[in-house]
């Protein structure tokens, strides 16, 4: 089968430029034949032999239009090669299917916003392209596809929901029983309830709200920030910095704390749950749909009382992740590429 793979950069940085070379790999270890079609391409990326790249130049366009133009740029690209199945991980408009880890009016609508200025109306054109031009729409959750199908006018059949893959040779229980050394690594004590937050935008991600929480708790409760640094003089905070074994922090830690006031996803709890720690999650992480009673707990507010009182409570509140939860949940690279050409399949018959 001859595969495209469409996206505006290639390389190391980001979680669809992962994927993008998961993707890539994938199809290679089939025996596809792979292109890869992009705008950027990073030196420190090489791809194995036998993979195309297409790199479109863009010029000296203002970077306010370049993903406009690169879009424009594919177009001609298309008309001219051929391929059996053509996926974009972007806001594109000349492929067969195209994700949606997320979109500009869900977000603006998160924040009660309206479209304002050249940039909000060039995402907000970009997504209605890309999901109205495409065969099928495989958006991060079902939080996602709703907001597509009524915000920007889709057929529902048209969009399918496909959690992101894990890294499931990384983020597994396999480290459970290390425990006890990894709560010691992270200086956390036996006596300690301790919360992993995991986060490079905080404000989104909820810190303000975490940050009065923790001011009313008891000090052995203590909250662990991996990724930027949060100003605060609160005892029970402790900051990381950025880290790259996160699994090894959700094994260490009680629970996972995700008090997202906007969040299509959130691999955070995929994450966290497949190592095995429960999680705490607000009602707009689109994660929420892989927690179950035994998971953790969603909570349906961002006042700072309702997040305290949950957390009182956790101590008479019994989780019990299963081994089995990547499977159940199809969240391996191999069962979410399965899932994936099982879409297309029923599209194309």
């Amino acid at each position: 089968m001859k595969v495209a793979l469409i996206h505006y950069r290639l390389l190391h940085k980001g979680g669809l430029e992962t994927r993008l070379i998961n993707y890539m790999n994938y199809f290679l270890e089939r025996g596809d034949e792979v292109t890869i079609i992009c705008a950027k391409q990073s030196k420190e990326v090489t791809v194995p032999k036998g993979v195309r790249i297409l790199k479109t130049n863009l010029g000296i366009m203002p970077k306010l239009y370049r993903k406009r133009y690169f879009n424009h740029k594919l177009a001609k690209v298309m008309e001219k090669e051929r391929f059996d199945f053509s996926l974009s991980l972007g806001r594109t408009s000349h492929q067969q299917m195209v994700l949606a880890p997320g979109n500009h009016l869900g977000y603006l609508t998160a924040y009660s916003r309206k479209p304002s200025g050249i940039d909000d109306k060039n995402q907000i054109l970009l997504d209605q392209l890309s999901f109205d031009y495409s065969k099928v729409i495989l958006a991060a959750s079902q939080m996602i596809a709703d907001e597509v199908v009524s915000m920007y006018g889709l057929a529902p059949e048209k969009v399918k929901v496909l959690f992101p893959p894990l890294d499931t040779s990384k983020f597994n229980q396999s480290k459970g029983p290390q425990r006890t050394e990894l709560r010691k690594q992270f200086g956390i004590s036996e006596d300690k309830i301790a919360f992993a937050f995991v986060s490079a935008s905080h404000s989104r991600k909820g810190m303000p709200i975490l940050l009065e929480v923790f001011k009313q708790l008891p000090e052995k409760y203590v909250l662990l920030v991996a990724g930027d640094r949060v100003r605060t003089t609160l005892p029970n905070v402790k900051n990381l910095g950025y880290i790259r074994n996160t699994d090894e922090l959700y094994t260490a830690t009680n629970y996972t704390i995700h008090p997202a006031t906007y969040e299509p996803f959130g691999q955070i709890i995929s994450e966290s749950l497949a190592c095995g720690t429960p999680v705490l999650v607000s009602h707009q992480v689109g994660a929420k749909e892989i927690v179950g009673e035994s998971e953790g707990v969603i909570i349906n507010s961002f006042k700072p009382q309702d997040w305290l009182t949950a957390i009182l409570e956790l101590e008479n509140t019994p989780f019990s992740i299963s081994a089995d939860f990547i499977k159940q949940n199809q969240l391996s690279l191999k069962d979410h590429m399965d899932k994936m050409l099982s879409i297309w399949n029923d599209v194309n018959n």
